[in-house]
């Protein structure tokens, strides 16, 4: 009978533990532990410094620009007429070592087609590249267009244009080709390029 008695009493401890440890396996209200997101290290980047242009930065692009300036003085003939031209050369132009832009004014005066005296003030632009490089005399291939801005009776003219081949040499240059001068009316003025000058470096 005491055996019996005590196997009764183990089993109900066995029961009992068993019972315990379910409890204590199911998570209680109140103790689910709050997420917490990892913290995320922000990128670290070098700040970015301007750096500065320096006291003499206007000097070198006022140095670049005289050393690739020309001013030239030319006379001749254009499109078949008696002229005078005056003009500014950009060498390098758009940074390219054998390309130039020339901008200029231009006088010239003579019988039109008619056979009447007329007066020319044109303003021009032209691009020009070299064929060949120095030391020696340098050819270029030119053209470009002109605009007739005065013209005798107190009249503006249209749109014309050049092409032409030149040489220069030192502070010389010389140029020959075609030209056109546009009245925007009767008559037009086209002929010969024939032209000599020196020009100055600034």
């Amino acid at each position: 009978m005491k055996k019996i008695a005590v196997l009764i009493i183990l089993v109900a401890l066995c029961f009992a533990t068993v019972n315990l440890g379910s409890v204590d396996a199911i998570p209680r209200r109140g103790r689910t532990p709050a997420f917490v997101p990892p913290r995320v290290q922000p990128p670290v980047m070098d700040p970015i410094v301007a750096k500065p242009l320096g006291p003499d930065h206007p000097k070198r692009v006022v140095k670049q620009f005289k050393k690739d300036t020309d001013f030239g003085i030319m006379a001749g003939v254009f499109a078949g007429l008696p002229a005078l031209t005056g003009e500014i050369r950009f060498h390098k132009f758009l940074d390219i070592d054998a390309a130039a832009a020339k901008l200029g004014v231009r006088y010239a005066q003579g019988d039109d087609s008619n056979k009447t005296m007329r007066k020319y003030a044109l303003v021009f632009a032209d691009g020009a590249m070299d064929l060949n490089a120095g030391p020696g005399p340098i050819l270029y291939a030119a053209g470009g267009v002109n605009y007739l801005a005065y013209t005798t009776g107190k009249k503006q003219g249209s749109v014309g244009g050049e092409a032409y081949l030149g040489v220069r040499d030192g502070g010389l240059y010389a140029e020959a080709g075609y030209g056109a001068i546009r009245t925007g009316f009767d008559p037009t003025v086209k002929g010969l390029i024939l032209s000599a000058g020196f020009k100055h470096r600034y």
